[in-house]
């Protein structure tokens, strides 16, 4: 809808004095920021806190086989990042229950 009236809101803001628009340039910066940040903290949080995956009751179970198999990655010599090659076989699904 915008995007239709783009031209009588560019002439609206084009007849506007510099400070009103210095404020909207800098409200608009403030709204990208916080989106930007918000988005970033997400990301964290999603990528390196089991809070996440163990938030939905779902998850529970194959949360706790995971940790109580955890020990073992140590002596099945698997790659500690997501990026390395491996020849350890996929995981089951343990299912919904």
């Amino acid at each position: 809808m915008l995007w239709k009236r783009r031209r009588p809101i560019v002439l609206w803001l084009a007849s506007r004095p510099w400070s009103l628009k210095l404020g909207l340039g800098f409200a608009a910066l403030g709204v990208i920021l916080l989106g930007s940040g918000g988005g970033a903290y997400s990301w964290h949080y999603m990528q390196h806190d089991n809070g996440f995956c163990t938030g939905c009751h779902v998850m529970e179970r194959p949360f706790g086989l995971f940790q109580a198999r955890a020990g073992k990655h140590d002596r099945r010599g698997l790659p500690t990042s997501r990026h390395e090659p491996t020849s350890a076989p996929p995981a089951r699904s343990a299912g919904c229950d």
